[in-house]
């Protein structure tokens, strides 16, 4: 079931400041699953395994999704992204530019888990790849998901200098050791995160 809200925290190496940073992203509209994992070998042993399943209208996937456009035909169930948000076309019809996704709810419902009443909704940023993420010079407005990560059930508290400090009060929480991006290609997409 995807009714659960996460806190993500980016590790990320501020070279100016010589310091981690952990910005953090809540999500919700999520899967979480944790389970226990045995091992046999020179003797038994068990460590937490979780797994995260993010769906793509939660993430506000960057690149993803076409821009709207007037005089476009659109068919129902399309995705398209418009004023900074992903609006999904819930009727057929033909686009006009009098007509944009931001005032007809008749025509495009907004998606993405952050609608304007969510009380997450001031949180709301943009998923963007390892790469594209390590690149910015500025995370702000934008989150990934890479090995490292921490994760945590529930809105997190911001970090002010250790994650460990986190990590120790929430219980609930792993870090990365997998992120699966090939599933943001299948018929129900969504991004699946691992850890221990």
């Amino acid at each position: 079931m995807f009714n659960q809200i996460i806190t993500i925290y980016n590790k990320r190496y501020d070279a100016a400041t010589r310091q981690t940073l952990w910005p953090k992203t809540v999500i919700s509209g999520v899967s979480w699953a944790g389970q226990q994992r045995v091992t046999t070998g020179e003797g038994l042993t068990s460590n937490n395994g979780y797994s995260v399943r993010i769906p793509v209208p939660a993430m506000a996937v960057a690149g993803a999704y076409p821009d709207w456009c007037p005089d476009t035909d659109y068919a129902c169930g399309v995705i398209v992204k418009y004023a900074g948000d992903l609006y999904e076309v819930i009727q057929d019809h033909c686009s006009q530019s009098d007509w944009p996704p931001t005032i007809t709810p008749s025509l495009y419902m907004l998606i993405g888990g952050f609608a304007k009443e969510s009380p997450v909704a001031s949180l709301r940023v943009v998923y963007l790849s390892q790469d594209e993420y390590q690149a910015l010079d500025d995370p702000s407005g934008y989150w990934t998901a890479q090995t490292g990560d921490v994760v945590m059930l529930g809105a997190g508290p911001d970090v002010s200098d250790s994650i460990t400090e986190v990590t120790k009060q929430h219980t609930e929480s792993f870090v990365v050791i997998a992120v699966h991006t090939a599933n943001l290609q299948r018929l129900l997409p969504h991004l699946r995160i691992e850890g221990k």
